[in-house]
This record gives C-alpha cells, sequence and structure tokens, in this order.
C-alpha cells in the first residue's frame, strides 16, 4: 500500500496540494500499557480521513470489543463517517485460496455480508498486482474529487500553460480513459485587446468564462482558462464532445459584445495519452481558425500537413 500511496503522492498530489501519509500500527506505534494491546493501537493513532481495511484468509484476533482488531477499526471509522460523512472507507477481499481454516472464511464472509448491509461498496481481488492497480484508482479518485484543481471554474482564474494542462488531463484520466478534450481559443482576440485596452477585455473574458462555466457546470466538466485567452473543457466518454463544443461556440457568438466568436478544436479520445490529445485539440482549434474561423474542428478533420509549426495564430 505504500508504494501506491507514494505513486499517488508523485502523481496528481503535487497538483492537488495532497500528501497520503500511510499510517499502520507496525509503523506508527510505541510499546505502552492499556486495557488491551488493540485499544494501545486505537489509542496511538490518529483518526484517518480514508480507511482502507484488506481481509483474506483469516479474520484477526478477538479484542473485547469486537470479533477482530480489524471489525473493531472498521466499526470506528464507519462510526466517524456517520458523523461527519467525509471520511473514505475501502473495504478489499482477497479471494480465498485454500479452505483449511473454515472458521476464519466464515466470519469473513459474515463480514462482507455485514458491510454490504451498512451501504459499503467493497471490491474483490485475486492477486497483489489486481490489489494495487484497484487502490491506486480508487484513491486517485477520492484525491481528485474532494480537492478542487487550481484555477478550476473561476471567472476571475489566472490562466494556466499547456504543460500543466497537460499534468491535469492525464490526472482526468486516471479517473476516466475515455475523457474528450475540448479546446477553445478566442477569435481576434489580441486585436480586440489593443482596441478596448486590458481591463475592458478583461471584463470580456470574464464574460466568456461564465458562458463557458454555465454550459459545464449541469454536466459536472471540468474546465479551465489556458494562456490567457484560451480556454480547455474535459468531457467524460459517457457525453458528446461534438455536441457540448457546438453549444460553447454559439454561446460565445450570441452572448458577448464586440462579435467575439472562437475556434474550437475537439480530440476525441481513442486510447491517446495526454500529451497527445492536447496537441491534437491544439491542432484542431488552428484548423478552425485556418477554415475561416467561429467554427468547431474535430481531430478527423484536421489536416495532416506538417508544414504548422505553432499551435495558434497570434490574432
Amino acid at each position: 500500500m505504500r508504494n501506491v500511496c507514494a505513486d499517488v503522492n508523485s502523481t496528481v498530489g503535487p497538483y492537488r496540494s495532497v500528501i497520503l501519509n500511510p499510517v499502520s500500527w507496525e509503523t506508527h506505534c510505541w510499546p505502552d500499557v492499556g486495557h488491551d494491546s488493540q485499544a494501545v493501537i486505537l489509542a496511538q493513532i490518529q483518526p484517518e480521513d480514508i480507511f482502507v481495511g484488506i481481509l483474506w484468509n483469516k479474520f484477526g484476533t478477538p479484542t473485547p470489543r469486537a470479533a477482530s482488531g480489524t471489525a473493531e477499526e472498521f466499526a470506528l471509522a464507519y462510526k466517524r463517517w456517520q458523523e461527519n460523512n467525509v471520511s473514505h472507507l475501502l473495504i478489499y477481499f482477497k479471494k480465498p485460496s485454500r479452505l483449511d481454516n473454515l472458521d476464519d472464511l466464515r466470519q469473513v464472509s459474515d463480514f462482507k455480508k455485514n458491510v454490504a448491509k451498512r451501504g459499503l461498496l467493497y471490491w474483490e481481488f485475486s492477486k497483489r498486482f489486481d490489489f494495487e492497480r484497484y487502490l491506486l484508482k480508487h484513491l486517485t479518485n477520492i484525491v481528485l474529487r474532494r480537492t478542487s484543481l487550481p484555477f478550476q471554474g473561476s471567472s476571475q482564474a489566472s490562466s494556466i500553460d499547456l504543460p500543466q494542462l497537460t499534468r491535469y488531463f492525464d490526472a482526468q484520466l486516471l479517473i476516466d480513459a475515455h475523457t474528450d478534450l475540448i479546446y477553445l481559443d478566442l477569435d481576434d482576440f489580441a486585436k480586440l485587446n489593443q482596441k478596448l485596452g486590458i481591463p475592458k477585455a478583461d471584463e470580456v473574458l470574464q464574460t466568456i468564462s461564465k458562458m463557458i462555466i454555465s454550459v459545464c457546470k449541469p454536466e459536472g466538466l471540468v474546465n479551465f482558462r489556458v494562456l490567457g485567452d484560451q480556454f480547455a473543457v474535459f468531457v467524460p466518454g459517457r457525453l458528446q464532445a461534438m455536441e457540448i463544443a457546438e453549444e460553447l461556440r454559439k454561446q460565445i457568438e450570441l452572448g458577448t459584445r464586440f462579435g467575439v466568436t472562437a475556434s474550437i478544436g475537439v480530440a476525441r479520445n481513442k486510447g491517446m495519452k495526454a500529451e497527445e490529445m492536447v496537441l491534437i485539440a491544439c491542432r484542431a482549434a488552428y484548423q478552425s481558425k485556418r477554415n475561416g474561423k467561429n467554427r468547431v474542428t474535430s481531430e478527423t478533420q484536421v489536416s495532416r500537413s506538417k508544414t504548422w509549426n505553432r499551435f495558434f495564430e497570434s490574432s
């Protein structure tokens, strides 16, 4: 489990200001005295944000208060969840490999039924590799859903750059490997900036940000402002990215003063990596500009020409 936490800490952790610190009695307890050894452990370990329980062939040693130390720790974690509705309980059962201890197996089976009755969704696995893969995905989901990405959904946000966007999209792919990417570049905004001045142009950007949020929020879509006057939207695989992109284009064309429009590129995911997805979406947005601006271009419509050497027009 420590290796999985280290993976989360080195991938999504830095971009959400989160560090997962795995705590267990083997590493965080010290010799002491109490009513019993389990009571000493519980007194020394602070309440967790995420409880991870793993059971296999053995249920554990009974305590004066529960059928096993694991059962007692789960009961306390479940009580904390009832009180704050914030803690997370992750329970995993390894499929039994032998049947030489039927009493333990029966207790594990009864515990599984008990947690299910309490509304808990547990996970089963056969091999350690599968467990680590599941745990990595589940912990990443928790980190990404419990914390906010910088600038997400804020009309006042400073813009991020393309490397940051790529890292955030890479994290998104851990949640939904089929996520599509919309990249939106405002047309001729540099000219508008010169015409209106920076304060007025910023007001237009804030208005457009709010429009994008109004389209994205009902569907729970993650959106960013990128490089000043561009925007990016993450679209889960269950939704139609081209339809959302067209709606964004219409909202900007009809809802802003000064005739602002947007050239939009859509990269629909076909098993590509984050860096490739960002590149394709940028190319599609550039293709929209080349084809007359104020339009949506998908990855299938991107020119195969290799002559272009930049993502965006300067205008």
